[in-house]
């Protein structure tokens, strides 16, 4: 990926940890709220959600396919290439944490520690995520028109966002 001047070979999983990574991938993916917003509003398609089973496989690979070292950039461009595709830019610093809690995740799986998996899992069991979303129309600055604006407060991670579409183009904003 980003190569490094380590000529150290890469650590590999074991296939319980490779197993058990692909389902911490999955959960941490579930509980991204501006990838779920993206994928129940059908941003990048009406196939939006089966794309974003793509994701939790791309970034797999990365983690067990890499001959280099796996950095926390590498894992950051993926998630932002993939909103991108879903016509969403994520500004909230949500996607940064996201690829860091993968990182650490991939870490302790290395180490055949399995127990932030094993939280999320406890965690996740009938899980749907607490937000209030309002829908108000905003002026689009780029077309002087009115547009859909999500106004989303997600109790589960103390944070507002705000998600923009434009009916005239494809902007899709942020805040």
């Amino acid at each position: 990926m980003d190569g490094g001047s380590s000529n150290a070979p890469v650590q590999q999983l074991t296939a319980e940890a490779a197993a058990q990574l692909q389902e911490g991938i999955g959960l941490v993916l579930t509980r991204w709220t501006a990838l779920q917003m993206a994928i129940e509003n059908e941003w990048g398609g009406r196939d939006t959600r089966e794309k974003s089973n793509q994701l939790n496989v791309d970034i797999f690979s990365a983690f067990t396919q890499s001959k280099e070292k796996v950095y926390m950039d590498d894992i950051e461009e993926i998630l932002d290439e993939f909103m991108i595709s879903l016509n969403t830019e994520v500004n909230d610093g949500s996607l940064e944490e996201v690829a860091e809690k993968l990182m650490y995740m991939h870490e302790e799986c290395l180490e055949g520690d399995f127990n932030s998996i094993k939280v999320l899992r406890e965690t996740n069991v009938g899980r749907r995520p607490a937000t209030y979303v309002r829908q108000v129309s905003i002026p689009c600055y780029r077309h002087k028109v009115c547009f859909w604006a999500y106004q989303v407060f997600d109790r589960s991670n103390c944070m507002r966002i705000e998600v923009k579409v434009c009916g005239l183009c494809t902007c899709v904003a942020r805040s």
